[in-house]
């Protein structure tokens, strides 16, 4: 499995509605099972979303079909404002 971890390390709470990655044509990859809405999180306050292993397969394979690649991480807020991270060298297992 493979797991974003969130952190706020604003200086407000904020709501975060969805966590997934970003394809480098602009769609996205979100975890079917998690709900819409992961709920508030105050000011050094975390949370993680796992992708259970057979998610990621399945969205690797469909990549390398399209021919596209992870570009980052991503986080949206209830403001529909997004939050992105790089995806670390050594996690590469969509892009291989």
């Amino acid at each position: 499995m493979v797991a974003i971890e969130v952190i706020n390390n604003g200086l407000r709470p904020i709501n975060i509605k969805e966590v997934g990655f970003m394809f480098s044509d602009k769609t996205k990859m979100i975890n079917p099972r998690e709900p819409g809405n992961l709920g508030w999180l105050k000011d050094g306050d975390g949370t993680s979303c796992y992708f259970p292993k057979s998610i990621i397969d399945e969205v690797a394979e469909e990549a390398k079909k399209r021919n596209v690649k992870v570009v980052f991480a991503y986080v949206r807020d209830s403001t529909n404002t997004y939050y992105r991270s790089k995806i670390r060298k050594h996690a590469m297992w969509f892009n291989t």
